[in-house]
């Protein structure tokens, strides 16, 4: 047995340093290399020109496809940031060509490959070691996971096919998170945080331009196709801003979140250059906010400023933040500022006598009933419009949650949701002890961002299905485990 492992270990090890040396050192520029790239082409060629493109297309397809996944075994990391970026293409493509795509999936088998590759190496180097998720948070994400696989169990649910669409989200996010856990070093970490930060950069300068040059034909084709969406992104004569996203609920909370954690670089003692581009970057992802009219998004920032100046506030230049937001807060409530539909939109989400807030205490008060005579929820998918799809002679078929919170407690009753809160008070404690006792200059001002980050998605939680939303669900779950494991590489 010891031979079959030391024979296994030694054709990874060549196989590895020969992809590495014919695709990244030598870029497949070798006789071999080229010599193949002749031979790929004039196959398809002679394919188009027997059996058609499409059949080509297919190959053509097939042959990109095996070639990332030779990448992807050299680089690990690979697949898994690829997963990140595909939204932000995907969404656009959607509309253009008005099909659906299957972004789910692509990305699950991305994260799915990745960890497949890691167990794979694992194993032939007989390292049957786990201990990279021997914390606390991981065992609350499972818990949150296998009182899910319950659900199924649920008398309250009628159908099982909303279950099993949870439970197969619920295999990609803990899938990623576990990636996430085994990757992370400092080298990870800045190439994880730089992407991220690239992504929401994108993002918001397509919100810009959207706003100043308006929305391209094909957009507007798209709101306009369904009543329903053109009545939640048309408000008071002008159109909300989605970017690259899916709605403009989802790209408010993200540009919400990510500009705090650019604000936060910004301040850093990172390289000048770095702080100055964060800056920058910051104040288009703030304005991308704003049009998004995401009142979710507005109260986020405030949030986040306020958990970051008690987290630093011996800090000089938490002071400087704390003074111009206050200052910059103060003058967008009450300034001289009228006919602004983004400031006026604003100005609502701290408005106590708004109708839609009133609405929704109303939905919480005459639901309250429901979870507390059912400690197990209705069961998976039986809320809003996926209730009306795969529930709909369900009691809570059609119900709007308008909160991640209720969502949960309707659902997964008030015991899943006291796990779920159990989750987000472990990865925030792991934050805040972690930042206090870590002596890295770097990795601290990274456990601020990810600390100011999670307690901002915790508040927009409240009011939208946050944690559900793509990107946000495959940058917060894995964010909660870093602050936990970050500690391991602290110098």
């Amino acid at each position: 047995m010891n031979q079959i492992y030391s024979t296994l270990h030694d054709f990874r090890v060549r196989v590895q340093n020969g992809l590495n040396y014919f695709f990244l050192v030598k870029k497949m520029g070798t006789r071999l290399g080229i010599g193949l790239l002749l031979v790929i082409g004039v196959f398809i060629a002679l394919i188009s020109a027997e059996m058609g493109v499409t059949i080509a297309g297919a190959l053509f397809i097939l042959t990109v496809g095996i070639t990332f996944v030779l990448f992807c075994f050299i680089r690990l990391k690979l697949a898994y940031f690829v997963s990140l970026a595909i939204p932000f293409a995907f969404f656009v493509a959607e509309r253009k060509f008005g099909v659906d795509l299957p972004l789910g999936v692509l990305i699950q088998v991305l994260i799915f490959l990745t960890l497949i590759f890691i167990v794979a190496k694992k194993l032939v180097n007989r390292d049957l070691s786990f201990s990279f998720l021997n914390y606390d948070v991981m065992y609350a994400m499972l818990a949150i996971y296998l009182f899910n696989i319950l659900q199924i169990l649920n008398p309250n649910m009628i159908s099982v096919n909303g279950w099993l669409i949870i439970f197969k989200g619920n295999l990609g996010i803990i899938a990623g998170f576990i990636v996430v856990m085994y990757l992370l070093d400092m080298k990870f970490l800045r190439q994880f945080i730089l992407l991220w930060m690239i992504l929401a950069f994108i993002s918001a300068l397509y919100a810009c331009y959207q706003e100043w040059f308006g929305l391209p034909q094909f957009e507007e084709n798209w709101i306009r196709s369904d009543n329903l969406r053109f009545r939640r992104i048309f408000i008071k004569g002008s159109f909300r801003k989605f970017s690259l996203l899916s709605d403009p609920a989802a790209f408010g909370i993200f540009m919400a979140s990510s500009s705090l954690v650019a604000i936060i670089l910004s301040f850093s003692k990172l390289k000048p250059k770095l702080r100055v581009l964060s800056g920058f970057a910051a104040l288009f992802m703030l304005m991308a906010m704003g049009y998004s009219g995401t009142r979710t998004a507005y109260a986020m920032v405030p949030a986040g400023l306020v958990i970051f100046g008690l987290m630093t506030i011996t800090n000089r230049r938490t002071l400087i933040i704390t003074i111009l937001g206050i200052l910059s807060f103060l003058f967008i409530l009450f300034g001289p500022i009228h006919g602004n539909a983004t400031i006026n939109r604003f100005r609502t989400t701290f408005n106590a006598d708004d109708p839609s807030l009133g609405v929704r205490d109303q939905n919480r008060a005459y639901i309250q009933s429901y979870v507390y005579d059912n400690p197990m929820g209705g069961g998976l998918m039986t809320t809003g419009d996926a209730g009306m799809k795969y529930n709909p002679n369900h009691a809570l078929a059609g119900f709007p949650p308008d909160s991640g919170y209720l969502q949960r407690a309707l659902e997964i009753g008030w015991i899943g949701l006291a796990i779920f809160m159990v989750f987000l008070f472990i990865g925030l404690k792991n934050g805040i002890k972690n930042y206090y006792r870590c002596n890295n200059i770097e990795l601290k001002y990274y456990y601020l961002a990810f600390m100011v980050f999670t307690f901002s998605i915790t508040i927009a939680i409240y009011a939208q299905l946050a944690t559900t939303q793509v990107p946000i669900s495959y940058i917060f779950y894995p964010v909660m485990g870093m602050m936990a494991r970050m500690k391991s590489i602290d110098t």
